[in-house]
């Protein structure tokens, strides 16, 4: 499981936005989960 923290991925509150982000998590294949942090300062994926 790779971990990549998105401290510069996440919009301010404030910014209302529907555009994806797109984050780098470095896996090889298809994502099947993501789960951010209780203080949504690290963002853990899983893939298989």
């Amino acid at each position: 499981m790779a971990t990549t923290t998105a401290s510069t991925a996440i919009a301010a509150p404030t910014e209302a936005s529907s555009a994806p982000i797109y984050i780098d998590t470095q896996h090889e294949d298809l994502v099947h989960d993501a789960q951010m942090d209780y203080y949504g300062a690290k963002l853990a994926t899983c893939s298989s």
